[in-house]
């Protein structure tokens, strides 16, 4: 009898998650207007990568200074993700005809959102990634760090990570560092535009 083929299957619902559903819910908790406007602005002056709008803007944008945890924490609870991800997870973990499936959500929303929505474990990473990088006939020659508390799914998330640059992933230690990686992500932007560049991270003496 040959043994199941194993899928890791990872999905980043950005559109929700990141900015679309999320950002909505969280406009209307703080009661801020323009929502879509202010995200069409970003995506026009390249100035944060897609998926990056509602993190920019939270740390950026005078109207979402007055985001708390618990705003955050209310959003991914109103999420329409939430619903329909029980049944799906279900679905791939029961596996499908001789193939297994491990499932993971890849997303640059704010840590509170995600792990409100999905109430489950949470890993971060894959900041300085920026979409145009992949999906090229090369891997980007960077390094990816990954954090989390969870170190069966941090594990995973490693492996995936490790597959999609021709560099090294890293272990960056704990949930809590996602706040200096979601950070490093404006840092990354600001030196791409300054320099008409797709600049990623490297980090040395770790192999």
């Amino acid at each position: 009898m040959k043994p199941p083929r194993h899928f890791l299957l990872a999905s980043d619902f950005d559109q929700t998650l990141s900015f679309n559903d999320s950002g909505f819910e969280l406009s209307e908790l703080l009661g801020v207007h323009g929502f879509e406007h202010k995200v069409a602005g970003l995506a026009h002056s390249h100035l944060v990568q897609q998926g990056g709008e509602l993190a920019y803007l939270i740390r950026h944008d005078p109207e979402f200074r007055g985001v708390r945890r618990e705003h955050l924490v209310e959003a991914g609870r109103r999420v329409r993700l939430k619903g329909g991800l029980k049944p799906f997870v279900e679905l791939l973990a029961r596996g499908v005809e001789g193939n297994q499936f491990s499932f993971f959500v890849v997303s640059a929303a704010p840590r509170e959102v995600v792990v409100s929505a999905l109430d489950g474990p949470v890993i971060a990473g894959l900041h300085s990634l920026a979409a145009s990088n992949l999906g090229g006939e090369e891997a980007p020659d960077e390094d990816t760090l990954v954090c989390g508390d969870d170190a069966v799914a941090k594990a995973l998330v490693l492996e995936l990570a490790g597959k999609i640059t021709s560099g090294s992933a890293i272990d960056a230690g704990p949930l809590a560092s996602a706040r200096a990686l979601e950070g490093m992500t404006a840092v990354i932007v600001n030196v791409n535009k300054r320099y008409k560049a797709h600049a990623g991270l490297r980090i040395t003496g770790v192999r």
